[in-house]
């Protein structure tokens, strides 16, 4: 028998994190087992670095549009973004640290919740959390060295002068969106019919537009068969017969759960569909004493989701129990130029839409802010807010109360008022 834990959790992203945490300030002994930087990678990897670009790229279309000539030292922004990363990776290891969590560094081989290796130890815990995220997928096509993936992405140095993107789905669309911004060449290539199909195909084809009009190429149901080198750029050759050819090409076609990551352990575990880890209502593996959570856990992918799955599991264990957070709430965005978001489903009747230049470009603004497109969705079911779809500047921020409004009475939301002259002004008040 190993040095004896309550818990033992492996991955120190967000679900792993939050998990550790509440399960220690629940008075459970824990080990978190990290072999690379905390923050698994919302923080390192996805969400944070992509934000702070995309900032950047929103202010520098901004700033073109009223007729400046903006210029981004592209070095430097990447530079200040890592400051920022390595400053939220020391506050984890403060956090966990007050906590009482036991960090550990280095990769794990599990056999079992009594069996956990790592640098020359043995541990073993009451309960073990596979919390070890995701990576990009290959689509495994002839080249694929040549690709880069979106971590890679994260850790370029200069604006490539074109780039081809292969996936239409949010990853590759925030990608095309911001490089398209700070001046590249962009073409997305997906197989499907349309970009984004985890969204609404009304709000989706809003911001196809917006991306069309930005100059970005889209081609759809088409395949990438191989990537070559051709000088100093790459070709793309589509099942077709056409070749692209541009300076990189980003592999943007989903993440694979790190399950296969785990040690022996691995070919034990039933997965789902998905990839991921088949869990039931306590988050419980197939494995007796081992759960799962965030992107190793058949569940949305998506980091508040992980956050709460964290917390909920370790007050399902040590607490006084807990409720896991219902799916069919849960908000999502794509940051494109304009972002959308959406939450809810859209399978009911349609009880408003509306596209066009936001009100606000009519009241205050100048002809700069017409080139934006604003797009609202509500829908009902049995006169009840089913789901909403948006695409504008304030779609990510104002999801979020639509989200707790689902189920509510549509004649509710009719009696409610929006600021003057603002996005909500436009969605409320209507029936």
């Amino acid at each position: 028998m190993g040095e004896r834990y309550d818990t033992v959790v492996i991955g120190g992203g967000s679900g792993g994190l939050a998990y550790a945490k509440a399960a220690a300030r629940n008075g459970a002994t824990v080990a978190l087992i990290e072999r690379d930087a905390l923050g698994g990678t919302c923080v390192n990897r996805g969400c944070v670095p992509k934000k702070l670009l995309w900032k950047t790229a929103h202010h520098v279309q901004e700033a073109r549009r009223a007729g400046a000539d903006a210029r981004v030292d592209f070095a430097a922004l990447q530079d200040r973004i890592g400051d920022k990363i390595a400053g939220i990776r020391d506050g984890f290891v403060d956090d966990l640290a007050e906590a009482g969590v036991d960090l550990i560094r280095g990769t794990a081989a599990v056999s079992g919740p009594d069996d956990v290796e790592v640098d020359g130890r043995t541990l073993a815990a009451g309960r073990l959390v596979l919390a070890n995220g995701a990576r990009p997928a290959e689509a495994g096509m002839a080249g694929e060295a040549l690709t880069d993936t979106s971590q890679d992405v994260l850790s370029w140095r200069s604006v490539p002068e074109s780039i081809v993107i292969l996936g239409g789905g949010y990853i590759g669309c925030e990608f095309a969106a911001i490089f398209a911004a700070l001046g590249a060449r962009v073409t997305v290539v997906d197989p499907s019919d349309r970009l984004l199909t985890q969204f609404d195909a009304d709000a989706v084809a809003v911001a196809t537009a917006a991306l069309e009009r930005q100059g970005i190429v889209v081609i759809l149901g088409r395949t990438p068969e191989a990537v070559s080198e051709t000088g100093a750029e790459r070709a793309v050759r589509l099942d077709d017969g056409r070749t692209l050819t541009a300076a990189r090409v980003v592999q943007a076609v989903g993440r694979t759960p790190n399950v296969d990551a785990l040690g022996p352990i691995s070919a034990r575990l039933e997965t789902a569909d998905s990839g991921a880890l088949a869990i039931g209502d306590r988050f419980d593996t197939s494995l007796d004493r081992v759960h799962a959570i965030g992107d190793a856990a058949d569940r949305l992918p998506l980091t508040p989701v992980a956050t709460r799955d964290g917390e909920t599991l370790a007050a399902m264990l040590f607490g006084d129990g807990g409720e896991a957070v219902d799916l069919g709430l849960v908000a999502s965005a794509a940051f494109t130029l304009p972002p959308m978001a959406q939450v809810g489903s859209f399978d009911g009747d349609t009880v408003d839409t509306s596209t066009g230049a936001p009100l606000e470009a009519g009241v205050l603004g100048g002809e700069e802010m017409r080139e934006e497109t604003q797009f609202h969705k509500l829908c009902r079911r049995d006169g009840r807010l089913a789901g909403v779809a948006l695409v504008g500047e304030a779609a990510p921020e104002l999801i979020a109360p639509f989200a707790a409004l689902v189920g509510a009475g549509v004649r509710d939301l009719s009696n409610a008022t929006g600021v003057h002259p603002s996005f909500a002004e436009e969605m409320l008040g209507r029936s």
